[in-house]
């Protein structure tokens, strides 16, 4: 049976969603809420307001609004939306490799090349870029975004609507408090409090 779905908003991740669509999925199109988006086709899909999560209310959602200006608000963002959880899908890429000893929740995105370990629990509203790797037991907490080529050493505990820029690494066990931000490339080797911002190399506040 074909699975229908909606995107929101018409941004950068829901662009890359596309690629992890396989053949029982089908885009009807995407959600947003700014006009000008809303006066022409995106890639050849329609772009609607909020009132296509009423007029298709079979259709599946993926909510993966993220920005670096933002990130803090996802949450107040995506329960904006008021549509039961049970409407929020998860899409994972077909070259994702996820271990069957894993937990991933709902409207969770995986891109091309991740891989989770087993033992690793993904919360709700969680966005996970290409080519990046989470180890044994690795925690992520809602809403949080992962950047692409990173390496989440195991037990690393990432807090809700953290920000984990392309291209860092976490040390093992080691905790990242909510809403912290940790810039491109970083290598985080100690503790970040709740909403530290940190970059470098070793990883330090900004």
């Amino acid at each position: 049976m074909m699975k229908e779905w909606l995107f929101f908003p018409a941004g950068a991740n829901a662009i890359e969603a596309l690629t992890c669509l396989g053949a029982q999925d089908r885009l009807l199109g995407f959600v947003d809420d700014a006009a000008d988006k809303q006066s022409s086709p995106l890639l050849g899909y329609p772009v609607w307001g909020r009132e296509a999560l009423e007029i298709y209310p079979q259709a599946q959602v993926l909510a993966v609004q993220a920005s670096p200006n933002s990130f803090r608000q996802r949450q107040k963002i995506v329960e904006s939306l008021a549509i039961p959880p049970a409407r929020y899908g998860t899409l994972i890429h077909p070259t994702a490799q996820v271990s069957p000893h894993s937990h991933i929740g709902h409207n969770c995105l995986l891109m091309a090349g991740v891989v989770i370990m087993p033992g690793v629990h993904l919360g709700n509203h969680i966005i996970v870029l290409p080519y990046t790797v989470l180890h044994h037991d690795v925690l992520v907490e809602d809403y949080t975004w992962i950047g692409s080529h990173c390496v989440v050493a195991g037990g690393v505990r990432l807090g809700r609507q953290v920000w984990l820029g392309s291209g860092s690494r976490i040390l093992q066990n080691r905790t990242i408090g909510a809403d912290a931000m940790i810039g491109l490339g970083s290598n985080v080797i100690d503790d970040m409090p709740q909403g530290a911002t940190v970059a470098g190399n070793p990883a330090k506040g900004l």
